[in-house]
């Protein structure tokens, strides 16, 4: 599932994708003659290349992967945010539109989508990004070009990078060996810097600090990551404690900024990570699914309406829910504007709301991708009419103060990230007035 700001995109394990709730611009890919929808409509995927393996949506925009790894998008394409040069096709695509625009896109391992910008990681192990470049979210070096068509983020060239997350200004990436990379915007200490600093190039969180990641996931104020230490699975978060989403049992990190990860719970076989703007789930080997966060309007799904969970509870063995849930093998669990969705093997289950763009992949590496078809159009080389110059934008304030950064007695504070000067840090890490979560 991947819950965009007003509508939601469902995959089978066939490859159908369906779309209920907003179509305008597109955004639920099924022409555009609907613009709301109250069932799940099936998008006309009969023409497609490839089978869809994975999907991920945006505030007003989604993309797909296939199987061999080509790139499938639609919706609002304004800021280049499918990927697509906006400058050439500002779109919006209305259907599935077979992004053409190079060779990177027909080798893609990876997908995820902030509120207007995407990530993907292609099967030579490098990192792409693409839409809007606020705070640096692209991870090109700078702040002063405004957007990106599909661009390469600075990562190490050494390294072999297999999943990505996008949040709403920020965006991670993890490699094969388990290292954390962060850029984007710093605020509530999102970063794992040690302080709530912009960075426009990718910073590598040292090992000492957080290492053997194998997914992550990014809220509005919180992050949070899954490690695997020789099958030894937990979970971890940091950032903005301001809501119940650390899944911490006490109430010490509450009303605070965590700078570095810190371990939660004792489970040890988590095998699956999400969380939505305020909450964090996770999937246990056993396929009981866990929640914790904020429960306004009920969220959570815990059978009482604004009873906030700060500590971990399974929605298999809850008092009122455990019915709907422990005869059922849980696959996967996500968090829309208004819902939060849990996916079953052959059974379906809502609760209400919050706000989540993404959903983290399972702990489990990428498969092998098949290689790329050799049928296909070859991408355009020479436009007839090739994009502007980039725009330049020079803010005229300066960064919010934030509270000093207190860096553990263990991990030294890093020193390597350079701190932008033209990004104010967010202080509205909050969800967007306008997009009411992947």
């Amino acid at each position: 599932m991947a819950p965009g700001a007003d509508f939601t995109m469902m995959l089978t394990a066939s490859g159908k994708i369906y779309c209920t709730g907003s179509n305008i611009d597109g955004r639920c890919a099924i022409g555009g003659s609907i613009t709301l929808t109250s069932v799940p409509v099936e998008v006309n995927t009969a023409s497609l290349l490839d089978t869809i393996v994975e999907i991920a949506a945006g505030e007003k925009f989604g993309i797909a992967r296939t199987r061999k790894g080509l790139l499938y998008v639609w919706g609002r394409n304004d800021l280049s945010q499918t990927g697509i040069d906006g400058a050439v096709q500002p779109g919006p695509f209305v259907g599935l539109t077979l992004d053409t625009s190079g060779l990177n896109v027909r080798n893609v391992s990876s997908i995820s989508c902030g509120r207007s910008h995407s990530l993907m990681t292609t099967v030579d192990g490098k990192v792409w990004a693409a839409g809007s470049n606020d705070f640096g979210a692209i991870g090109a070096g700078n702040t002063a070009v405004t957007s990106y068509k599909w661009t390469q983020s600075l990562v190490p060239t050494n390294k072999r990078f297999i999943g990505v997350s996008a949040g709403f200004l920020v965006s991670f990436a993890f490699t094969d060996d388990g290292l954390l990379y962060t850029w984007g915007g710093g605020g509530d200490g999102l970063l794992a810097t040690g302080d709530t600093l912009s960075r426009s190039t990718p910073y590598a969180v040292p090992a000492n600090i957080i290492s053997n990641v194998v997914a992550v996931a990014i809220g509005a104020e919180h992050a949070a990551a899954l490690t695997n230490a020789n099958g030894v699975r937990r979970l971890w978060t940091w950032g903005g404690a301001f809501s119940p989403a650390f899944c911490n049992s006490t109430q010490t990190l509450l009303n605070t900024i965590v700078f570095f990860p810190v371990q939660q719970t004792t489970y040890s076989d988590i095998k699956y990570l999400s969380r939505g703007a305020y909450q964090t789930y996770f999937i246990r080997d056993n396929n009981d699914i866990y929640g914790c966060g904020q429960d306004t309007l009920g969220l959570l799904g815990n059978g009482a309406s604004a009873s906030d969970s700060q500590n971990p509870f399974s929605y298999n063995t809850a008092s009122g829910i455990g019915t709907a849930f422990s005869t059922t093998t849980a696959k996967g669990i996500s968090s829309g504007p208004s819902a939060s969705f849990a996916a079953y093997w052959g059974v379906s289950s809502t609760a209400s709301p919050t706000f989540a763009p993404t959903f983290a992949p399972t702990f489990a590496p990428p498969p092998t991708q098949a290689a790329p078809p050799t049928d296909l159009p070859p991408p355009p080389t020479n436009p007839t009419n090739p994009p502007p110059t980039p725009t330049l934008i020079i803010p005229t304030t300066s960064p919010n103060s934030v509270p000093a950064a207190t860096t553990p007695t263990n991990a030294a504070t890093p020193t390597n990230a350079a701190t932008p000067t033209n990004a104010a840090t967010p202080t509205n890490a909050g969800t967007p007035t306008n997009a009411g979560t992947s």
